[in-house]
């Protein structure tokens, strides 16, 4: 007490030498209130969020504009994680202020030999810090011109199951792990994705993205139809901020087909992706397929999106050149009817490989509604592949193609999501080849999508006639590990 009082009465005493600067208004150009609201932004001023506006259009006085300084200085002297956290910056801006305000505390009752303490055990603080700054300094990856930014994704697949009903002898399948000899699953680990994606920005306008996958085959076939998903090069494109709405791109990336198509692996609700994401190239697949051309995007977040591409083909051309004039047409268009809930549609005409080029046309439409813990989403498509006859020959028959899917998920808490899907698709309407799905699973979030752990069962059941496509009916067992950064 004596202490105190003593620290007081030498305040008093230095104010009564200088009442006129004590009691004076803190004109509003001042410095301080900007430092003080710095201080409050990054969560160091006791008794305030950081999102709050400390002065609005209010003037202060010395002694209010002391009292926030104290919950400062209270803050980061008895708070070790905020010390540590603080920058070199916000150290002098405290440092300032205490020197500044130093009598107004002093007659407020801060201590201020633990004030004295404090600014040099931040000072030691931002010493570490800077050392640390240097030595990662000398670690970083150098960009010839403007930034980079790397992230990637590795998915670790354990599957199992067994066949229930033999339709049509030995299918391969779907790349399921199903065994030709015995139509059966093979229990087995995989390496699905182990995806690498550096991005940059060249200047405010320009940008660059490159996506390799690991996991894929290194080599690149020359036939059309084995060469998509397989090439260690999944994305390369450059694009440009014509507007602030508007961008433009050219490379290869993901074709605007499908929401499901469209959504990054490590957002997916169900391990896999749905039969129109999935069946073999020219059955009538519509997205999750990489093409090369030239994309125009128009984009207001919350509102609408929409894209126009013109494209190689229609996912048979991943990295190759095209080898005739025909090009792919592609739209998609979302629009966002509710906050949580966005509908959209998306289309292609056109395209095909080869001199005579194989005619395609999909039409499709999808939604998605996400609210609190519940999201819903799902879309319907049709298409059809062929037609185009060889010269001299009569026109061959065009494949037409049917599917669907509805999946809903809900968080039971942050580290719990349950799923269920139904999933459809006829990939041949007039033989009615068709398989039916439903996936039943559990996500286990360890850190968001970042890192979490998937489990999902699946029944399928195939009807019609043989087709190699879709495999024979089946259930199968999924466990996907994931982690991205």
């Amino acid at each position: 007490m004596i202490k105190r009082g003593t620290a007081i009465l030498a305040a008093l005493v230095a104010l009564s030498a200088a009442p006129a600067q004590a009691a004076t208004q803190v004109p509003k150009d001042d410095w301080s209130y900007t430092a003080v609201q710095d201080l409050a932004s990054q969560g160091l001023l006791e008794g305030y969020p950081k999102s709050a506006a400390i002065f609005g259009d209010r003037t202060v006085n010395r002694y209010e504009m002391a009292t926030l300084i104290s919950r400062v200085v209270d803050r980061v002297t008895n708070d070790p994680a905020a010390a540590k956290a603080a920058a070199p910056k916000t150290i002098d801006e405290i440092s300032k202020l205490v020197q500044a305000y130093g009598v107004e505390l002093a007659v407020l009752g801060t201590d201020v030999s633990n004030l004295k303490l404090g600014v040099a055990s931040l000072t030691d603080t931002a010493i570490d810090h800077q050392k640390q700054l240097d030595k990662l300094a000398k670690t970083k990856v150098e960009s010839g011109f403007g930034k980079i930014k790397f992230d990637g994704l590795l998915q670790a697949w354990y599957l199992a199951g067994s066949k229930e009903v033999t339709n049509f002898g030995s299918g391969q399948g779907t790349g399921l792990g199903i065994s030709g000899a015995q139509n059966s699953v093979s229990n087995t680990f995989r390496i699905r994705r182990s995806e690498l994606k550096f991005s940059g920005s060249i200047n405010p306008q320009a940008y660059w993205v490159a996506m390799f996958d690991a996991s894929k085959d290194q080599t690149v076939s020359s036939t059309p139809a084995n060469t998509n998903g397989t090439a260690a090069l999944q994305d390369l494109v450059v694009g440009w901020h014509l507007t602030p709405t508007i961008d433009f791109e050219v490379g290869q990336q993901k074709v605007p087909l499908s929401i499901e198509g469209y959504r990054s692996s490590a957002n997916l609700l169900t391990i896999e992706r749905s039969l129109m994401n999935t069946v073999p190239f020219g059955s009538g697949r519509v997205g999750d397929i990489r093409e090369l051309g030239a994309w125009a995007r128009y984009s207001q977040p919350g509102k609408a999106n929409a894209t126009i591409a013109l494209l190689d083909d229609g996912g048979n051309r991943q990295n190759l050149v095209d080898d005739n004039s025909t090009k792919e047409l592609m739209l998609n268009g979302q629009y966002f009817i509710l906050p949580e809930l966005q509908v959209g549609s998306y289309g292609e005409i056109s395209g095909g490989v080869g001199a005579n080029h194989n005619n395609r046309r999909r039409v499709g439409f999808d939604f998605d509604y996400v609210k609190a813990q519940h999201e819903l989403t799902g879309e319907y498509v049709e298409g059809w592949d062929g037609g185009q006859a060889t010269t001299g020959a009569a026109p061959a028959k065009r494949l037409k193609t049917q599917g669907s899917y509805v999946t809903y998920a809900y968080k039971l808490n942050k580290t719990w999501q349950a799923v269920a899907r139904y999933d459809y698709f006829n990939i041949n309407r007039d033989a009615r080849q068709l398989e039916k799905d439903l996936t039943l699973g559990v996500n286990y979030f360890i850190a968001g999508n970042n890192s979490k752990i998937q489990l999902n069962y699946i029944k399928r059941n195939t009807f019609g006639p043989a087709s190699a496509n879709l495999g024979p009916s089946r259930y199968v067992y999924f466990t996907n590990f994931q982690q991205s950064f």
